[in-house]
């Protein structure tokens, strides 16, 4: 049996850097060379379930921010190659954006579970506990997405902050795009959330998978950004009402039970 190698092979031209990756693999047949490069698809997901489809995808993406590309060259029996190449000019590299994420949420154990699944999908995670907390985190920096739960007070279930940090979005940081995440589901809600407050999607606690999250993260990912700018904060109504607190949270009897949003 032949033995695996990988090698790696650099250059240099003018302009470019090229970085070759090439293994003795079985290789990847010809018409697969543009579908493993896009998101959630997978050469191994019958032999290996549970592949997200994601590696690629992203390499591909990253390598566009950096004003580069990847190719893949395989005839599917004698190996693979695939070759990068990073514009070598500087001022490029030096500007390539670093993707953030910001959680909003006052459970430690929450925190840490989203927080290591969004680091997973290649995000600097910054981490609120509070109003405050997370309204100083959107003035400081730009963040790609934000998760947002909606109590942010574990002693009051009437405690809806969770939408006043939405609105905290909308006004400091509108190129974000924000999930609410809580575990008081109602129609009500998750309709306010959505088209009042402009969230990407509304998903209940005691229904959370770590799959249907990351897929979530994945399609905000590669969708294009709003180019916003911030809106003043008397801009909507809604922010309005949402900064004197006149947010009214619904009876229990009331209450139904809602699913994932877009």
């Amino acid at each position: 049996m032949e033995m695996a190698a990988l090698i790696f092979a650099g250059l240099t031209v003018p302009d470019w850097v090229e970085i070759s990756i090439i293994d003795n693999g079985p290789g990847i047949a010809p018409e697969l060379h543009n579908k493993i490069f896009e998101l959630n698809f997978s050469g191994r997901a019958g032999a290996h379930p549970g592949k997200l489809g994601f590696g690629l995808w992203w390499v591909k993406t990253l390598m566009t921010r950096l004003g580069g590309s990847v190719v893949v060259e395989s005839d599917g029996q004698h190996g693979t190659t695939f070759i990068l190449r990073p514009a070598a000019r500087g001022e490029i590299i030096m500007t390539a954006q670093v993707l953030r994420a910001l959680v909003v949420e006052d459970d430690h154990s929450w925190q840490q579970i989203l927080s290591e699944i969004l680091s997973d999908c290649g995000l600097e995670v910054d981490v609120a506990g509070s109003l405050d907390e997370a309204s100083l985190s959107l003035k400081i920096q730009p963040h790609r997405l934000a998760v947002v739960d909606l109590s942010l007070s574990p002693n009051d279930h009437n405690n809806y902050d969770g939408l006043r940090v939405l609105d905290a979005v909308r006004r400091l940081d509108p190129n974000c795009r924000t999930i609410l995440l809580t575990g008081f589901a109602t129609v009500e809600l998750a309709v306010t959330a959505l088209t009042d407050y402009g969230a990407f999607t509304f998903l209940r606690k005691e229904s959370f998978h770590r799959s249907q999250f990351r897929d979530i993260v994945y399609r905000i990912l590669v969708s294009p950004p709003q180019l916003a700018t911030p809106l003043p904060a008397s801009g909507t109504a809604a922010s309005s009402s949402a900064a004197k607190g006149q947010i009214t949270p619904q009876k229990t009897s009331e209450r139904k039970s809602f699913g994932c949003g877009r």
